[in-house]
């Protein structure tokens, strides 16, 4: 998989909670190829207009959302340190001042140790799964 496939697979990962259905993940890649939209775009596009997202992790308090992206990203719980600095640091540098949009790329760009390796692990699920049953007549959002 490109570096691309990869980008957006880890926001249907970290902002939905599932991975990629085929379609979806095939229209996203080619308007980037053709200039039409940028990742930043993809992710802003996901926080404030694709009803999933909106009616499911966005529509949670900031310390709710900051645990369901521990969950989707590292299958863990975030630390009383994390949830200290994502929802309550408000300083020049505190990470309350991250937008939700920005939240999981962040998350994902500071991934480390075992973090990185789950994230590894479900990117790497999540782009079989879409290439294998993510097409129209056999993906379901449980399974993805």
């Amino acid at each position: 998989m490109s570096a691309l496939t990869d980008s957006i697979q880890e926001m249907y990962i970290g902002y939905l909670g599932r991975a990629a259905d085929k379609a979806g993940l095939a229209y996203w890649e080619n308007e980037v190829l053709e200039g039409r939209i940028t990742l930043e775009q993809i992710r802003a596009n996901i926080t404030n207009e694709q009803p999933e997202y909106i009616n499911g992790i966005g529509s949670l308090t900031r310390a709710q959302q900051v645990e369901a992206f521990y969950q989707n990203l590292f299958e863990r719980s975030a630390t009383d340190a994390d949830l200290e600095y994502w929802v309550n640091d408000d300083s020049e540098n505190g990470g309350a001042n991250v937008n939700a949009d920005q939240l999981v790329l962040a998350l994902i760009n500071g991934a480390s140790g075992a973090d990185r390796l789950v994230l590894d692990n479900k990117l790497e699920a999540g782009n079989y799964y879409t290439e294998v049953g993510g097409g129209p007549d056999d993906y379901t959002k449980a399974d993805a």
